[in-house]
């Protein structure tokens, strides 16, 4: 059996698919991951074999975000980058790419993430079974395919399929998702997946296994504070700086990871109860008594998976503010939702839900929902009877 792994250069949206390729490799599976050609090296570093397909050019990404004018909303921005240039700039740059890859290794099933186009077009073009990979809750994939959908026209005539075809074949694909059920909203309805399967999530260690040094006071707790792995590069930037600054003051230990690609000296100076590092040793968080974040969906599961709770304060990404209110609604944290963010309400915020045990509660019983969920191994044998169903 092959299977394609198909996925934009996202970190926070190919996380979720690596306990399934690695799944599938260990059960004997061939496997390739089709992504583009940026993010290739990283894709071959954790160990798979990369398709590397083209990308818009920084010119054609700019004139789609030109007719925002200067002051865009929230959602007349992420409606913009998601229809735009996810749909049809990304999917017609990566079309050319994605089809030979198809046509000369012939998988079995495409495993695509929901803001991966091409990989829709030439699955249905091509007759090829097709699942998704989540990367959000149910609302978070209706909100996106109310998006990027208004897209797939452009595709449909060309690849002589029928009007709507694609909507209702990326709507409908089988879902496979880490959320664990207690966390995600209603059952899907009529035009949504057809089955959902969740699995366990275990996130893979990233940090350095190494001690961290001393700062603050020993016996304060322990606030870990993550805004993902774009915040650091993008123009929120500056939340780094502000939740130094509004956290200055909390009796705790506050554990910045500014990510992957951010400078830890670029937010200096750092109150004595503070500590900045690019990704900290992957255990912290799972001892920390509350955890900060912009509500991205891979921060928010690995923070469920921690089992703890969370303090969300959103910051650009419609999903985020999605997660927000799904963390503040299960009782597994606290939100903070308003634009722009409220830094001065988040003390008061974090030392209420580090002193108030029902958050740390509620969070622990999801954690242990999670638990429970059948392992990425088990999922090797539904992706088998999916290709077989959907033929």
């Amino acid at each position: 059996m092959r299977v394609l792994f198909a996925t934009t250069a996202n970190l926070g949206h190919v996380r979720p698919m690596i306990p399934l390729a690695r799944a599938c490799a260990q059960a004997g599976v061939e496997v390739r991951v089709a992504c583009p050609a940026s993010f290739a090296d990283r894709v071959t570093a954790a160990g798979y074999d990369a398709f590397g397909f083209d990308e818009p050019s920084a010119d054609e990404i700019a004139g789609a975000l030109a007719g925002l004018g200067p002051n865009p909303s929230r959602q007349e921005s992420n409606l913009v980058m998601i229809r735009d240039v996810f749909g049809r700039l990304r999917g017609r740059a990566a079309l050319p790419r994605m089809q030979q890859v198809v046509d000369e290794w012939r998988p079995d099933l495409i495993v695509r993430e929901p803001a991966e186009v091409a990989s829709l077009v030439v699955a249905e073009s091509r007759g090829i079974p097709h699942v998704q990979s989540a990367i959000g809750i149910l609302e978070t994939l209706r909100l996106l395919m109310g998006m990027i959908g208004h897209s797939f026209a452009d595709f449909e005539g060309s690849a002589g399929l029928e009007p709507g075809s694609l909507l209702a074949a990326a709507s409908e694909a089988p879902l496979y998702t880490i959320v664990p059920p207690g966390f995600d909203d209603d059952v899907p309805g009529p035009g949504e997946p057809r089955a959902i399967h969740r699995f366990r999530y275990n996130p893979a260690p990233e940090g350095p296994e190494t001690d961290l040094p001393r700062w603050g006071d020993a016996d304060a707790p322990l606030v870990y504070v993550t805004f993902g792995t774009v915040t650091a590069t993008s123009p929120a930037a500056g939340a780094y700086r502000d939740v130094i600054d509004a956290l200055s003051r909390v009796y705790a230990r506050v554990l910045v990871a500014i990510g992957p690609d951010g400078d830890p000296d670029s937010v200096r100076p750092w109150p004595r109860n503070a500590h900045v590092e690019r990704v900290p040793p992957p255990e912290v968080m799972r001892s920390a008594q509350a955890v900060v974040t912009h509500g991205g969906f891979g921060t928010t599961m690995t923070a469920l998976a921690s089992g703890a709770p969370q303090v969300v304060i959103p910051q650009f990404a419609n999903d985020q503010w999605i997660n927000a209110m799904r963390v503040q609604a299960t009782g597994v944290g606290k939100a903070l939702i308003a634009e722009p963010p409220p830094w001065e309400l988040l003390a008061r915020t974090v030392t209420e839900v580090v002193e108030d045990r029902s958050s740390a509660d509620t969070a622990a019983e999801l954690q242990q929902e999670q638990c429970t969920l059948p392992p990425p191994e088990a999922m090797v044998m539904r992706m088998r009877d999916d290709a077989l169903a959907l033929r």
